[in-house]
């Protein structure tokens, strides 16, 4: 007899009111690619559906925080907790060749990209805005939401991704969001 782990033990996962919570009725597969070594998609991780190898799949969008950029203009000093892999790209442009971890009581890693113009303070994500804001909100994405629940990564993983949450308690997201993925979750989303 063996013990097989069903829920996550150390993950962060978003709270909201269950009560308002709509999910779409439909699950999606989530595309395993960039998710490296990840054992679990936390809940309220953020998905967008978008086609990956002619699929429409759920890709985690990644994000983190700029703690500050670095004079050489092609290192970038990201806090700690961010959600990237080296080989991920920054707004779908920046690819990133190295991820060095901080020393013990760094409060950030340092990714090397091919350039770097954020500031300190920035949430910066895995995909690109789209310069037509009457389109959409991001290039190639046609829905977003939250995971509505933990989801083991193995085999062939499928997520419920939400259509509706109300009193989104933001600092319980495994990962941090910025205005244009609030706009994106709509109004039908509200943060607290």
């Amino acid at each position: 007899m063996y013990f097989e782990e069903k829920t996550p033990t150390e993950s962060k996962e978003g709270v909201w009111n269950e009560k308002t919570c709509i999910r779409r009725i439909a699950g999606w597969n989530i595309y395993t690619g960039n998710l490296g070594s990840m054992k679990w998609l936390p809940k309220g991780a953020v998905m967008a559906i978008m086609a990956v190898n002619g699929f429409l799949q759920a890709v985690l969008v990644k994000s983190g925080v700029v703690h500050a950029t670095l004079s050489s203009g092609t290192s970038l000093k990201v806090k700690k907790g961010h959600s990237f892999i080296v080989g991920d790209k920054i707004g779908g442009t920046n690819t990133i060749t190295d991820i060095t971890p901080g020393a013990d009581g760094d409060e950030y890693d340092t990714f090397t990209i091919s350039s770097a113009s954020f500031t300190a303070g920035d949430v910066i994500l895995s995909i690109t805005e789209n310069n037509d804001q009457s389109v959409d909100v991001f290039e190639g994405v046609s829905k977003i939401g939250l995971n509505y629940a933990p989801v083991e990564i193995k085999g062939t993983p499928t997520c419920v991704i939400t259509l509706q949450a109300y009193e989104i308690k933001e600092a319980t997201l495994p990962w941090p969001v910025n205005a244009a993925i609030k706009k994106a979750l709509t109004t039908r989303h509200d943060f607290i």
